[in-house]
């Protein structure tokens, strides 16, 4: 089962401007400069866009699997100690600003919310299949 991840509208905002940034000051420069330039841009923005729009998780019959842009992790359901909420923002990208923390024999994970639309199905499938670890979850309905 895929759920889909919480977009925060902010950092959608804040990638459109850096993009409408380089695009006007790259009006400013002649057509042979332009080109190339522009063309490496393009790939550039094609590939963070591409990073941060492939972001979903995947509960799986045994394991927690999350994928964002070129990164696939999976976390064994028996592995799994705890599932919380972090406000902790030293992991890397997150859509949102409050995160979900999973703590495994393998590591640590804090990772972006689920889509409030999945939120109800997500907090269901996680406490069915991670019944020996602590899942507090309670308020994520409410973010």
């Amino acid at each position: 089962m895929v759920i889909r991840i919480r977009r925060s509208p902010i950092f959608v905002v804040i990638l459109a401007a850096a993009l409408a940034v380089v695009a006007l000051s790259a009006m400013s420069l002649e057509m042979k400069v332009l080109l190339p330039l522009g063309t490496g841009f393009a790939l550039l923005f094609s590939l963070i866009a591409l990073y941060l729009l492939r972001c979903y998780f995947i509960l799986e019959e045994n394991a927690f699997v999350y994928v964002i842009g070129f990164q696939k992790k999976r976390i064994p359901y028996d592995t799994i100690t705890h599932i919380g909420l972090s406000d902790d923002l030293s992991a890397a990208p997150a859509w949102t600003t409050t995160r979900i923390e999973i703590l495994s024999a393998n590591g640590r994970y804090l990772l972006s919310l689920p889509a409030r639309k999945d939120t109800p199905l997500f907090i269901d499938r996680i406490r069915s299949h991670c019944r020996l670890a602590r899942i507090d979850l309670d308020k994520l309905p409410s973010l």
